[in-house]
C-alpha cells in the first residue's frame, strides 16, 4: 500500500514535469516562429532549457499523496503534442527592395 502510494505520487509528478515541458516548448517556438529566427540549434536550446525548467519547477511542487490515492485516474492524462510544423523553422521572409533617398546637397 505504503509502495503504491509512492508511486502514484512519482507518476503524477512524472506527468507535471512533462505537461510543464511542452508547454514551454510550444509556447517558445511558436513565439520564435512568429519571430521569424527560427532554427534547429536554437530549438534544441528551447526543448533543453524546458527540461530544465520543468525539473526545477516539479521539485517546488508538493503532492498530497492522499489526494492522489484517491483521485487515481483510470487512464493516464494526455499531454499536448507539438506537431512538427510546430517545430520547425519558418522560411525567412523575403527582404523588401529598398531603394535609398538621395540627399539634397
Amino acid at each position: 500500500m505504503k509502495k503504491d502510494k509512492r508511486s502514484q505520487v512519482k507518476s503524477a509528478k512524472k506527468e507535471i514535469k512533462e505537461q510543464i515541458k511542452q508547454s514551454l516548448i510550444a509556447g517558445l517556438t511558436n513565439l520564435t516562429g512568429k519571430l521569424g529566427h527560427g532554427s534547429k540549434k536554437l530549438n534544441k536550446k528551447i526543448v533543453k532549457g524546458a527540461e530544465q525548467l520543468a525539473k526545477k519547477l516539479t521539485k517546488e511542487i508538493k503532492i498530497d499523496k492522499l489526494a492522489v490515492a484517491e483521485s487515481a485516474p483510470a487512464e493516464p492524462v494526455k499531454v499536448a503534442e507539438i506537431s512538427k510544423a510546430a517545430v520547425k523553422s519558418p522560411k525567412r521572409p523575403a527582404k523588401s527592395a529598398e531603394v535609398p533617398v538621395p540627399s539634397a546637397s
